[in-house]
C-alpha cells in the first residue's frame, strides 16, 4: 500500500542507530506516522514544523511503513531570532503530536494549523495562536459553548467562561462568582475584534486550562514545556 500528500512535520522519535519514526500531520490523512532515514540533504530542513510533500508506503495498512519527502517550507528558520514565536510553532507541533488521533482526518484543523504557521512572522501572530488552540479544542470534540449565558440563556454581555464547563457566563448572572470563574476575552466571540496584550494572556490561560482538563488528562500527557512558556509572553 502507498499513498502520497503534503503535510506538517510534528516530531521525531529515535529507531536505531540511523533512522526515525516521523509524525506528519497530513492534509488528507490526518496524524500519519512511518520510518524515515535521513541523508545529508533532508538533515538540514527534515525539522519540526517543516510542511513537505511526503510518500508513504508498506505492504499492509496498518505496518509502520516508510517515508520519503521532499521539502516544502521550513518555517523555523524564519523564526530563529525570535524565540516566543518559535515557541509557538513548537508547541503547535507538540499538541498535535501529543492529542491528535492517528489517521483523524481534519481539513478545518490542518488549514488551521497551515494559516497559523504562515502567520507566525506578523503582528497578529499570539492571537492567531490562541485562536488555533481554540479550535484544536473545537476539533477534537471539547469545544466550548460561547452562544449563550449558561445560566440565562442570553446571548448579549456574555463575560465569563464556567471552568466546570466551558460554558459562557453572563456579566450580571457571573458577577457573584467573578472569583470561580474565567473571564472571556471579546475576540472569542468575534475573531476581528482587535485583542490587548492582557486579552491575549486570557486567551491562553483559557485554552490552556481546557486543554490540561479535557484533553492532555486523557492521554495522560502533561502540557508541553513550550506551551507552559509562553504563559508570560511579553511580544
Amino acid at each position: 500500500m502507498e499513498w502520497s500528500d503534503s503535510g506538517i512535520i510534528l516530531g521525531h522519535t529515535p529507531f536505531g542507530e540511523n533512522a526515525y519514526i516521523l509524525s506528519i500531520f497530513t492534509e488528507q490523512r490526518g496524524h500519519a506516522k512511518g520510518l524515515f532515514r535521513p541523508n545529508k540533504t533532508t538533515r538540514g530542513w527534515a525539522e519540526v514544523g517543516t510542511v513537505v510533500s511526503c510518500a508513504w508506503n508498506a505492504r499492509l495498512p496498518e505496518h509502520l511503513g516508510n517515508y520519503t519527502l521532499e521539502e516544502g517550507h521550513v518555517y523555523a528558520a524564519a523564526l530563529l531570532s525570535e524565540p516566543a514565536r518559535l515557541h509557538a510553532l513548537l508547541s503547535i507541533c507538540n499538541l498535535l503530536r501529543l492529542t491528535l488521533p492517528e489517521h483523524q482526518v481534519s481539513p478545518v484543523l490542518y488549514e488551521a494549523t497551515l494559516h497559523t504557521i504562515q502567520q507566525l512572522t506578523t503582528e497578529a501572530w499570539l492571537k492567531n495562536y490562541v485562536l488555533w488552540e481554540k479550535i484544536l479544542l473545537e476539533e477534537l470534540g471539547f469545544g466550548m459553548d460561547l452562544t449563550a449565558c449558561a445560566a440565562t440563556g442570553l446571548t448579549e454581555n456574555l463575560h465569563y467562561v464556567s471552568p466546570k464547563t466551558g460554558r459562557a457566563v453572563s456579566h450580571s448572572a457571573g458577577l457573584p462568582y467573578h472569583e470561580k470563574l474565567l473571564k472571556l476575552p471579546a475576540f472569542f466571540l468575534d475573531a476581528v475584534t482587535h485583542a490587548a496584550l492582557s486579552d491575549i494572556r486570557q486567551g491562553l490561560k483559557i485554552t490552556g486550562y481546557f486543554l490540561e482538563k479535557w484533553v492532555l488528562s486523557l492521554h495522560q500527557q502533561q502540557m508541553p514545556t513550550v506551551r507552559r512558556m509562553m504563559s508570560d509572553i511579553s511580544a
